[in-house]
């Protein structure tokens, strides 16, 4: 979320990861002390014990993304911070202040929202040496934001140069994820969007520029994908038609096609909560399967899909008449 004087409620939605080995320098950081005394302790210690930029690029998202949890009070009822000046100097000397202060409660607090945790991230890595991006725009977390405009600006993330490349990233959905149904926050790390794949990336991110380096991002296709949650990339399992609208009439059969699936025994299909929807599958040719269900009326507004009881993909459905 970004502080304006206007209320932006940010809900993260968590992407579960499977249980797997812990990276090497997830296992150091992780046994730092509980707290440092200053920001520059904190980057002398990352200096020393990794000498890759890509190292130290992990290393500060894995202790924020730990140590810094997401302030659900403040996401529902931020602050409005007044600027008053005389001059273009003093203006910019303000809003760096502001922003220092807002970095040092964080890192004191181990609160905030995505403001926070984008300019916390970034202040540490310029301080381990790194070439930093702080990059504002859209964050597709909810099914009700599919097919609705990616223009408000709700969210804010970093980029890294490491490995002579442009690394992704964002703290704060590694960090762990709202609970919905209470509105409290489930602190959970995840290294899932520590150097995501491109692809997968902006199909839940989309700068407001609509830029990425030196690529213009096609903001209608993102506005139209279906809401992903990547619960196994490792896996490769792939939605080969990503429109997240669908339009149905009551009885009319919908497909939905995956690519790289191992065991569609443990496929699920629900629309409103607790109501599961029965559906045929056929195994087709190059690893693909098609499912195929009959949409009702009663299933709701979205269809979602659960692959070993974690939820893969939701889709938004507009009821017609026949």
């Amino acid at each position: 979320m970004i502080i304006k004087n206007i209320t932006i409620l940010f809900l993260i939605i968590f992407s579960s990861i499977t249980a797997q080995e812990i990276h090497p320098v997830d296992k150091k950081v992780l046994d730092y002390p509980k707290s440092f005394s200053s920001i520059d302790k904190l980057a002398d210690k990352i200096q020393s014990d990794f000498t890759t930029d890509y190292d130290k690029a992990r290393a500060v998202y894995v202790w924020i993304a730990n140590s810094v949890t997401y302030d659900m009070k403040l996401a529902q009822y931020p602050t409005t911070d007044v600027i008053k000046y005389e001059s273009k100097e003093q203006f910019d000397q303000k809003v760096e202040e502001l922003k220092q202060k807002r970095i040092n409660q964080a890192f004191r607090s181990r609160k905030g929202v995505c403001q926070h945790f984008t300019e916390l991230y970034h202040e540490i890595a310029e301080r381990v040496g790194l070439k930093m991006q702080s990059i504002s725009g859209f964050g597709r977390v909810s099914p009700n934001q599919i097919g609705v405009s990616s223009k408000p600006l709700n969210h804010t993330w970093n980029a890294v140069f490491a490995d002579n490349r442009w690394i992704l990233l964002d703290a704060t959905w590694g960090s762990g994820f709202a609970e919905s149904s209470s509105s409290k926050f489930s602190k959970r790390y995840s290294d899932f969007y520590f150097d995501t794949p491109e692809q997968l990336f902006f199909m839940k991110h989309f700068p407001e520029d609509g830029k990425w380096l030196d690529k213009t991002l096609n903001r209608d296709w993102f506005e139209n994908l279906p809401l992903h949650y990547f619960p196994f990339p490792e896996k490769g399992i792939e939605l080969l038609d990503n429109k997240g609208v669908l339009q149905a009439v009551d009885g009319q059969k919908l497909t939905f096609k995956l690519k790289n699936l191992t065991q569609t025994e443990n496929i699920l299909f629900e629309g409103k909560p607790n109501q599961i929807i029965p559906f045929k599958h056929t195994i087709l040719e190059d690893n693909v399967v098609e499912f195929e269900i009959i949409y009702k009326k009663q299933y709701g507004r979205f269809i979602t899909i659960y692959l070993e009881n974690i939820t893969f993909v939701t889709f938004k459905v507009l009821p017609t008449k026949k």
